[in-house]
C-alpha cells in the first residue's frame, strides 16, 4: 500500500464513520514539496520539506460539509486573565521551592 493509497483510505474513512456523507467519489494527490536542504560545505542532504497530501471529494446530491470549529474553547477576557495570573502564581511558587536555600539572601545579591 503506497502513501496514496494511505491517503484515500483515511479520507474515505473519515467522511464515512465521521461526517456521516455519501461520497460519490474521492481521489488524492501527493505533492512533493520543494527541494532538498544541503549541508554547505559536505553536500549531503541535511533536512527535507515534508510532502503535502491533498484530497478531492465529490459529495452525494445536497450534501454540504462545514468545517469543525477547531479552536472552539474562547475564554472571556476576565477568564483568560485570571488564567493566566493564577498560572504566573504557580510559576513563583515552583520557582520559591527550587531556591528555598536563597531566601534568606536579599534579592539585589542573588
Amino acid at each position: 500500500m503506497t502513501v496514496l493509497d494511505d491517503l484515500d483510505v483515511d479520507v474515505s474513512c473519515y467522511d464515512h464513520l465521521v461526517e456521516h456523507m455519501a461520497v460519490v467519489s474521492d481521489r488524492g494527490n501527493v505533492i512533493v514539496a520543494g527541494e532538498d536542504i544541503k549541508h554547505p560545505t559536505k553536500r549531503y542532504v541535511q533536512a527535507r520539506e515534508p510532502d503535502k497530501r491533498m484530497a478531492y471529494i465529490v459529495l452525494g446530491e445536497g450534501q454540504e460539509f462545514t468545517f469543525p470549529d477547531l479552536f472552539a474553547e474562547k475564554l472571556p477576557p476576565m477568564e483568560r486573565e485570571m488564567k493566566e495570573m493564577r498560572k504566573m502564581k504557580r510559576e513563583g511558587q515552583v520557582e520559591r521551592r527550587q531556591s528555598w536555600e536563597r531566601e534568606a539572601v536579599p534579592p539585589w545579591f542573588r
